[in-house]
């Protein structure tokens, strides 16, 4: 399956499918395993496309280890976010692999969500939607949120993101997961602490601490 006008590259930044990542794809006949460049991705935000990153899937071995990590914080999800879903496979993943009520993909590309959406009909779990939603603006929903993020966007955004949904943190026990963690400072200054860092992965997880004041 491919988007029309949307030029895909089979690699891009030494990105290689696995042998997990070819099976979860053909075994449950989703459209996934692609690369797409960022300046052709279509979307009404064009003020922040030149924050975004281009569309690449993530591993399932990364997700595998960000899954446990996750588990291990004994914090009970009710839901799975994964801001720049793109064609939806952290979401699909998630729902063959992390337990939690409701999973919710938010992209800013209406041409990547319709891909995702018809992968959803392919894949048939009742609990997954992806919503057209600009990062910047998208205000996470109440309850235990495990937040994902597979450097979908540079720093700005990130910043923005954090401001707009500050209160959620502080009044939800809810986690970031961060993959490709370039921007993890960005994280650390505005109050959240690592609970959890691969530096060969570059995957982490982060919280808001207790007691930390947003500045004014």
């Amino acid at each position: 399956m491919s988007i029309p006008g949307l030029s895909i590259f089979s690699n891009r930044s030494g990105y290689r499918a696995g042998i997990e990542d070819y099976l979860f794809e053909k075994l449950n006949r989703l459209n996934l395993e692609t690369i797409v460049n960022r300046e052709i991705l279509k979307t009404s935000v064009k003020s922040n496309i030149k924050h975004a990153t281009w569309y690449q899937p993530i591993s399932c071995r990364n997700l595998k280890l960000i899954f446990h990590e996750a588990q291990k914080t004994r914090i009970p999800f009710d839901h799975f976010i994964d801001i720049g879903a793109g064609k939806g496979k952290a979401c699909f993943y998630a729902a063959k692999n992390f337990r939690c009520r409701k999973i919710t993909g938010v992209e800013f590309s209406m041409s990547l969500v319709k891909v995702a959406n018809r992968n959803k009909t392919v894949f048939g779990h009742r609990n997954i939607s992806f919503v057209n939603e600009d990062a910047a603006s998208f205000l996470l929903p109440s309850g235990r949120c495990l937040v994902f993020l597979f450097n979908p966007f540079d720093d700005v955004i990130l910043e923005k993101f954090i401001a707009n949904n500050y209160a959620h943190f502080k009044e939800n026990e809810s986690v970031i997961a961060y993959a490709y963690d370039v921007h993890r400072e960005t994280l650390l200054v505005n109050g959240f602490r690592t609970l959890f860092r691969s530096a060969e992965r570059k995957l982490s997880l982060y919280k808001l601490r207790s007691h930390f004041q947003k500045p004014k």
